[in-house]
Order: C-alpha cells, then sequence, then structure tokens
C-alpha cells in the first residue's frame, strides 16, 4: 500500500516532510489502492470465477461443491498476496520512517 516512490519529489530525491504531509500521502495512496484492489477482487468473483463456474458446473452460484477445491485455490492466492503485500508496505513505511534529513 506504501511504496518509497509515493515519497520522492518530481526529481527522484527524498525529501523531509511535515507530519501532516506524510500522513496525507499515506492516507490517500491507501484509499486509492484499497479501493482498487476491492474493486478487481469483486470483479474476480462475480465475472471470471461465476463464469468458470456456469461453464464446468452449469450453474452460477458460487457455492458449486464441484469447483470447492477450485475456489479454495484462488481463495489461497489472493490471501497470500494480501499478506505479501501488507508485508512489503510494512517494510516501506519502516524504511520511510528511518530516512533521516540533511
Amino acid at each position: 500500500l506504501v511504496v518509497p516512490s509515493d515519497f520522492c519529489s518530481k526529481q527522484n530525491v527524498f525529501t523531509p516532510l511535515d507530519i501532516t504531509e506524510f500522513f496525507e500521502i499515506i492516507e490517500t495512496n491507501r484509499i486509492n489502492r484499497l479501493t482498487s484492489l476491492v474493486d478487481e477482487y469483486n470483479s474476480i468473483g462475480e465475472s471470471f470465477l461465476l463464469k468458470v463456474e456456469e461453464i464446468v458446473a452449469k450453474t452460477a452460484t458460487g457455492l458449486s461443491p464441484t469447483l470447492a477445491s477450485y475456489y479454495f485455490y484462488w481463495e489461497k492466492c489472493i490471501y497470500n498476496a494480501i499478506v505479501k503485500m501488507i508485508v512489503l508496505s510494512t517494510a516501506s513505511l519502516i524504511a520511510l520512517l528511518q530516512i533521516k534529513g540533511n
């Protein structure tokens, strides 16, 4: 959700920020990225997975027992991606908090 490049100036240089500016950048990016991720997640379930179920199981409920392992696989992939994003974002935030201004 947070990457160091979010805090670079136009010259690609880190500059010290006021705490208010820092918070606003983090909050704006968090809202934008989470909104985008939620929309993408919803479109996966509403279109892609239901279309596969419709073709394979001839139903469109999202609850087909025939595709339970298939749904489990994709839920696990999405969960792992979210965990990875949180870990990388936390590492980026820690790195940003440790930057010392000149």
